[in-house]
């Protein structure tokens, strides 16, 4: 949490010092936002036709179940998940400069993209509880912040959620997700 807190102030900082920057385009913004509005409304979206389960889009539909191959031959654990986007260009750049570079202001515009996306399909759900996923102690101790929570904060912000931190804990220190295939990640 101070090295969090160190690298805020910091970038409140350089703020007053340089005139701040779209952290995809690099155009000045006027408003201080990590990204500025062109490159936000151009961020990927989830359009076409989406599984019922995994939210995943899919060419063949199975018009019973709405559901895609995977959920209709292998059922998730869980009834719904949506993606704020594909995994791609504006939005792929913002996730990796949060992840990666420790661009804190990211975990704003990523938490205010996944409000949108709770909006979109879970507006007739109230939300009681938040927990982020948790990063393991090792994973914390090197990066210095749990993006993951950056982000929930965010959510639980706007939401008036309360967030909690503690409930679960990852025990394993897993190898990187990066360039694993789907089935490997599993």
């Amino acid at each position: 949490m101070l090295i969090e807190g160190l690298k805020q102030i910091y970038a409140d900082f350089m703020d007053l010092l340089l005139p701040a920057a779209c952290a995809l385009c690099h155009t000045p913004v006027l408003n201080n936002e990590p990204i500025c509005d062109t490159c936000l409304s151009e961020l990927p979206k989830m359009e076409g036709s989406l599984c019922a389960r995994c939210g995943i889009p899919f060419t063949k539909l199975c018009i019973t179940t709405q559901l895609c191959a995977t959920c209709s031959l292998n059922p998730p654990a869980y009834d719904k998940a949506r993606f704020a986007g594909p995994y791609e260009s504006g939005l792929r750049t913002a996730i990796r400069k949060l992840k990666y570079s420790g661009e804190l202001r990211m975990a704003r515009v990523l938490s205010m993209i996944l409000l949108n996306t709770y909006r979109c399909y879970y507006a007739d759900t109230e939300l009681s509880l938040i927990i982020p996923v948790p990063a393991h102690p090792k994973k914390m101790r090197r990066r210095g912040f749990n993006q993951v929570i950056l982000i929930a904060d965010g959510l639980a912000h706007y939401t008036n959620t309360e967030l909690d931190r503690f409930s679960l804990a990852k025990r394993l220190d897993t190898r990187a997700q990066v360039g694993l295939s789907a089935g490997e990640r599993l």
